[in-house]
């Protein structure tokens, strides 16, 4: 993510940022919507997650909602990688899995949902 820019959820639940100076400065006007140019989904994030590989080369931000929806942008350049309705219920768990013991869930972010459905997100092929 470009240096001096904040990420977060607005009231309305959409994933937006901001300079750091506004934040210093207690400005409350949003610069930047993301939620403005991809298809809006009326409901409101329940579980954001930053997934940084030691690399950095495929950061991603991930967000899921509390209709069940689960979206991903990739956090260099902002971009929208997938919208995809996952569950039924909220989402409240994003586990990134980079540990070498786990075999062929390394490099996966694990998402679960209130009922304890669990999908499993492919870093390297961008899909489920």
């Amino acid at each position: 993510m470009a240096r001096g820019l904040q990420c977060f959820s607005s009231a309305q639940g959409k994933l937006c940022v901001r300079s750091f100076l506004d934040v210093l400065e207690g400005v409350t006007t949003l610069d930047q919507d993301l939620g403005t140019d991809i298809d809006a989904i009326e409901s409101t994030i329940s579980s954001l997650q930053l997934v940084s590989q030691s690399d950095r080369t495929q950061d991603a931000i991930f967000a899921g909602f509390d209709d069940g929806s689960l979206r991903i942008w990739n956090a260099n350049d902002l971009s929208l990688i997938t919208s995809q309705s996952a569950f039924s219920t909220p989402v409240r768990v994003i586990q990134p899995i980079f540990d070498a013991k786990v075999g062929k869930l390394y490099g996966t972010v694990l998402i679960v949902s209130e009922d304890g459905a669990i999908a499993v997100f492919s870093l390297q092929e961008k899909r489920m």
